[in-house]
């Protein structure tokens, strides 16, 4: 009669869910984001309609009371979903980019800002040494 090698079968709670099954569903990882998005979204609408009238800070005192802060997730990622399909045609995906390319042009903008005043520090200090 043959031999034959039996492994014996070792089962622990890290075998049976390993760690990268515990992801969070999309919605929820970029909650933050849509929630930002819908804010700007809506706040452009705002703006283009009221025009001279339209108080930033007010719009934005509003908006966290009615949606709640971020961190509170006062509604659901699908409800921020679905607020802006129905009041903008957008999806959460869209929610999620128009947030993203808004801190991309965000950062942009600061970092020209502090371009410019490196540039400005460098003429102002040429100057200063002509004098002399």
């Amino acid at each position: 009669m043959a031999r034959t090698a039996t492994a014996t079968k070792t089962t622990s709670a890290a075998a049976n869910n390993p760690s990268w099954l515990n992801l969070t569903p999309f919605c929820e990882r970029y909650y933050t984001n849509a929630y930002y998005g819908l804010r700007s979204a809506w706040s452009l609408v705002c703006r283009g309609t009221m025009k001279e009238k339209f108080d930033s800070e007010e719009f934005n005192e509003m908006f966290t009371i009615v949606f709640g802060k971020p961190d509170e997730k006062k509604f659901s990622a699908q409800d921020l979903g679905d607020t802006a399909i129905h009041y903008f045609g957008i999806g959460f995906k869209d929610l999620v980019r128009k947030n993203l390319q808004s801190l991309k042009n965000r950062k942009k903008q600061i970092a020209y800002q502090q371009q410019s005043k490196t540039q400005q520090q460098v003429v102002n200090q040429d100057y200063y040494d002509e004098q002399f």
